[in-house]
């Protein structure tokens, strides 16, 4: 794959939690930082694929970056880390051992469509679409 010119941020495509995700980091992302793709998109199943990312169902957010890839909470850290108005966030994460934050991400991921619902396809709002791959 060539070098990235933005971090990007792998989504399932059918999750409306990831859908409000998608909105939270273009809201806070004033440096026009990251950019996104929907993990079943044919573009995302490339990238996992180029990349070699195993993809786990759980793995419901992963982040690409110029130094590899990053899955459940390790990803969320970077991308809040990397958002000033969300480095807090962050911060807030990092009182707790990654094996914490992991097992709670995944127990999150695993019922994210039970708890906030299963969408057909992405649905990509007026203006994000630039931040699309």
């Amino acid at each position: 794959m060539p070098p990235l010119s933005h971090p990007v941020i792998l989504l399932d495509d059918e999750c409306v939690m990831c859908s409000w995700i998608v909105r939270l980091i273009y809201r806070y992302d004033t440096n026009d930082v990251f950019r996104f793709c929907g993990l079943q998109s044919e573009k995302g199943k490339k990238i996992t694929l180029e990349n070699s990312i195993p993809i786990q169902k759980e793995e419901s957010v992963i982040l690409l970056t110029e130094e590899g890839y990053f899955v459940r909470s390790k990803a969320v850290r970077k991308i809040f880390g990397a958002m000033p108005g969300l480095r807090w966030l962050e911060m807030l994460l990092r009182i707790f051992p990654i094996q914490f934050t992991d097992m709670l991400y995944k127990i999150i991921a695993r019922n994210r469509y039970r708890f906030f619902g299963k969408l057909n396809t992405c649905k990509v709002l007026p203006g994000l679409e630039k931040k699309f791959i």
